[in-house]
């Protein structure tokens, strides 16, 4: 039950990003200023506190450099990218349902890798979220074959974060070590494509922004990053994935209550659909792969 509720908060807190970015993006800062501000902050947050606390998690074998580097630039960035683009070529609501494509990616992948089991549970619960996703997304806009394609990208970029720190927490790496190194990996990715300049010099212009910056970081990146990673060192990766679905439901919970945004039946009809798969899931017994069918 504590693997399924860090799971779940972690989902609730990606979904505060909304609270930060509106503040961002007013100041003129655009999605990918944003992605690199949060990737410098999360880096350098967590770094601070495995100095302070636990050197040691700075540790890890050459050996295993693709596993976050997968998890930095395949996932960050690959997924957010596409996501980005995917909203600029179809709409927000066609971005998100295509997004959360990723716990089917999450469970085939699971099934050849970590070897888990294909339950009528996982099944059930799967097809309860995605409805649940649509649902509370909305679908309006029309959508390209280009634009379906990138968005199906960004899924399964979404989708390699839960493969990759499975990985990661199998081979006996920390939450700290793997957050971390994820975010080191996504930082060098994003000097490439953040443009920093701007970034340094809107947010040094109001020390508000900075202030938001940070928030942003350490709520919607560190506090989630970590306790998903730790959620994934106790249950399957393919449970996680269906149980982060928490997160259009409590940005669309928080949306209403901070923005006044308009909750409709369906919208509500689509967070029933979401919870009932995570009651689904959290009343079953979960099944852990061995570490040894990784380390091998």
């Amino acid at each position: 039950m504590l693997y399924t509720l860090a799971v779940l908060a972690s989902g609730i807190f990606w979904g505060t990003m909304g609270l930060f970015v509106r503040e961002l993006n007013a100041a003129g800062l655009n999605s990918m200023h944003i992605v690199t501000a949060r990737c410098f902050v999360t880096m350098v947050v967590v770094g601070i506190v495995i100095l302070i606390k636990d050197r040691e998690a700075f540790k890890i074998k050459f050996k295993d450099w693709w596993v976050f580097f997968g998890s930095g630039v395949v996932s960050i960035l690959v997924f957010t990218w596409c996501y980005f683009t995917t909203i600029s070529l179809t709409s927000m609501s066609v971005a998100c349902i295509l997004l959360y494509t990723s716990p089917i990616f999450v469970m085939l992948i699971s099934l050849a890798v970590f070897k888990e089991k294909l339950t009528p549970a996982k099944v059930i619960a799967l097809v309860l979220a995605f409805i649940g996703c649509v649902l509370v997304s909305g679908f309006g806009g029309q959508i390209s074959g280009k634009g379906l394609i990138i968005g199906l990208v960004s899924g399964l970029g979404y989708a390699g974060y839960s493969i990759f720190t499975s990985l990661a927490t199998k081979k006996g790496y920390k939450p700290f070590t793997v957050t971390f190194y994820t975010f080191v990996f996504a930082s060098i990715g994003c000097l490439f494509i953040g443009d920093i300049p701007t970034i340094v010099t809107t947010l040094s212009g109001e020390p508000g922004l900075i202030i938001n910056a940070v928030l942003l970081g350490i709520v919607t990146a560190v506090f989630p990053y970590l306790l998903y990673s730790w959620g994934l060192t106790g249950m399957e990766a393919s449970t996680a994935s269906i149980i982060a679905s928490i997160e259009p439901v409590a940005a669309t919970a928080l949306g209403a209550i901070f923005f006044h945004e308009p909750v409709t039946l369906t919208t509500v009809g689509g967070m029933v659909f979401v919870l009932a798969a995570i009651v689904l899931l959290s009343g079953v017994k979960k099944r852990k792969t061995p570490k040894a069918s990784i380390n091998n």
